[in-house]
């Protein structure tokens, strides 16, 4: 039977001391403590109701025995109410919880700012396993800065984290998570749970054989004392192991922290199950099972994953020098793992034009694909304020590519026309997938004085949006800026049009041809496992109008898929100047000795100079050779 009654306890804290609270909760919520608050509202007069729906299995038992309300400020709020209900309901424009509802004096608290409100229910409830909805109300009097925008959460698309409702806007109650990326803040308070309870939340990942490596996976808080440390037991294959970690988790339910442990070499191809179990929590006996299993699956081979950025830009566009800030700064914090090509297409009037068309359709400029299947900012990546091309890059270098390449580029004649590139292509196991291979020769420093190579700049000015170093040159600059340096700046391709769409833009139908097909016949229709296999293409660059020095010219492999037209893996080298008397690299040795060579203060070159020079292999070696 719901009732409404006055609350004897009320506490007013801050969200950043929430784990200073000695009582004994486990909290549930998007919430932590960690995360930046963001508010959402009608900036209209109206009241709020806001809930989340506890529904999982391992809370079923627990009571709930109160919330933390989330709020900015108590002004312009005339009344604060806590509820439970079995179902979200609406009786003449009012919330109607059917479990319990009780509200605050607020006349007994003073202001907050940033915080929250703690109410304790005056009848706790047991949570069935049908799962329970926990919420709260807020009367607005007043419009104001807090109460325009009331209902504060945190980043998220939890359907059952953010369900809410207005007396004037938002009238009926929905599940507005995955709509607005948003979800409560509110916090539930458990009571009748575990201490010290985890488990284990573990990932498939993909190893080679014969090499050790570390295993990293969450272990996930579910006790009302938190996580101090932990004790776990590991076995994949005859071995096994304990291991003990401290960790830092608060009281918070399904709050993660990381642990690793030194996974030793597997010996054979295949899938191996590894076998997780949390055996004791802070010190005592863990109070859930918690033993879990995933494959991990070996290969002889597992191929380094460098995905193919392709960026569209070009002089004319003002926006564009967040594509050439980022493009530069992904060169710095991944070197040799960054394969990046710059594609100056926005006007025609661009000098660094070689008269292709896209191979993508691009929807506006700047604008990056990785892998030509992943669409991001090549500043911003998915955020609209401050460097996260990186986060995004990361995630596509993190998943697994059945397909390793490796080359060799050099040129073949001394007046230095024709460039031989040489790629090596292994597959980690037997595939018969539809693989080809494409060539991109790009350019570095290429600048010039006339007025066509001014970069134009909407940046001018905007020191706040972009505040970081690299970009003062922009965000300082005129409003054409010179002086400037282009990098990784496609010159040429190996690619030609296979077949024309039809799509909109403007609200007319265009025309362009597709090229993401890679080379006929560059691959075999059957890779075998750890076998490479060699290919050949020539670059003829004698009427390249585009190119302006010979020691800046790098050449790209890429190993399309040609079913999808996504890019599998990629991989690039300098283009070595004409030279005599140079050592052949053979096929079997390509995989193991691919040379890069660079300065004593890191220097890349696209051959070796007089003195003393670093080599890197591709098998990760590094060494010091001297010339003559």
């Amino acid at each position: 039977m719901m009732g409404s009654r006055l609350l004897l306890s009320v506490m007013i804290a801050f969200f950043s001391i929430v784990d200073g609270f000695a009582q004994d909760y486990l909290v549930y919520g998007a919430y932590d403590g960690s995360q930046d608050l963001t508010s959402f509202g009608s900036k209209r007069k109206e009241n709020y109701d806001v809930a989340i729906h506890l529904t999982e299995s391992d809370l079923v038992g627990m009571k709930v025995e109160g919330i933390r309300i989330p709020v900015s400020s108590l002004e312009g709020i005339s009344r604060i109410k806590g509820w439970m209900t079995e179902a979200l309901k609406v009786r003449n424009g009012v919330n109607v919880p059917s479990i319990e509802e009780d509200s605050v004096d607020l006349t007994t608290i003073g202001s907050v700012d940033n915080g929250y409100v703690e109410l304790h229910f005056a009848q706790p409830y047991t949570i069935p396993s049908q799962g329970v909805y926990v919420g709260y109300s807020l009367e607005i009097s007043e419009l104001n800065t807090a109460t325009s925008k009331p209902v504060l959460g945190v980043s998220g698309t939890d359907p059952e984290m953010s369900y809410f409702r207005s007396s004037r806007t938002y009238t009926s109650w929905k599940a507005r998570a995955v709509s607005l990326g948003f979800n409560s803040a509110l916090q539930v308070l458990l009571t009748d749970g575990h201490a010290n309870a985890a488990t284990a939340s573990l990932a498939t990942k993909i190893l080679q054989t014969n090499r050790p490596e570390t295993y990293t996976f969450n272990v996930l808080n579910k006790g009302y004392k938190g996580i101090s440390s932990v004790d776990f037991t590991w076995k994949v294959e005859d071995k096994q192991g304990t291991v003990h970690q401290n960790l830092a988790v608060g009281p918070y339910y399904n709050k993660a922290g990381q642990v690793s442990f030194e996974l030793p070499a597997l010996s054979t191809v295949g899938a191996d199950a590894l076998t997780v179990e949390i055996n004791k929590v802070n010190g005592v006996d863990n109070e859930v099972a918690s033993q879990v299993s995933v494959d991990l699956k070996a290969y002889s081979l597992v191929p380094v994953h460098r995905p193919l950025v392709e960026e569209y830009t070009g002089t004319k566009c003002g926006w564009c020098p967040r594509g050439l800030v980022g493009m530069a700064r992904m060169r710095k914090l991944y070197g040799d793992d960054f394969v990046g090509v710059s594609y100056h297409q926005y006007d025609e009037s661009d000098p660094m034009d070689f008269g292709y068309v896209y191979s993508n359709r691009v929807t506006g400029f700047p604008i990056a694909y990785l892998d030509r299947d992943v669409e991001t900012d090549p500043f911003l990546g998915f955020e609209t304020l401050g460097f996260h091309f990186d986060k995004v890059w990361e995630i596509v270098r993190d998943e697994f590519v059945p397909v390793g390449v490796d080359l060799t580029a050099s040129f073949t004649d001394e007046a230095q026309t024709e460039i031989e590139v040489r790629s090596f292509t292994t597959a980690a196991f037997d595939t018969t997938a539809n693989y080809r291979l494409t060539y991109i020769l790009t350019a570095d420093s290429l600048s010039g004085t006339g007025s066509e190579w001014g970069q134009v700049n909407s940046l001018a000015g905007a020191t706040t949006s972009y505040p970081d170093d690299d970009m003062k040159m922009f965000t300082e600059g005129a409003d054409v800026v010179n002086g400037v340096e282009y990098m990784d700046v496609a010159v040429a391709w190996s690619e030609e049009p296979v077949e024309q769409v039809e799509y909109t833009v403007n609200g007319s139908p265009q025309k362009i041809w597709i090229h993401n097909a890679g080379i006929e016949g560059s691959l075999p229709s059957a890779l075998v496992g750890g076998q490479p296999v060699e290919h050949t293409y020539k670059f003829n660059i004698a009427d390249n109008k585009v190119i302006q020095r010979k020691d800046k010219l790098y050449a790209i492999v890429a190993v399309v898929d040609y079913d999808t037209r996504k890019i599998v893996n990629a991989n690039f080298v300098p283009v070595q100047l004409y030279t005599t008397g140079i050592k052949d690299i053979q096929k079997d040795e390509m995989m193991t000795v691919s040379k890069r060579y660079y300065t004593i203060d890191g220097k890349q070159l696209a051959q070796p100079q007089k003195g003393i020079n670093i080599v890197r292999t591709s098998d990760g070696h590094t060494f010091k050779v001297v010339v003559e």
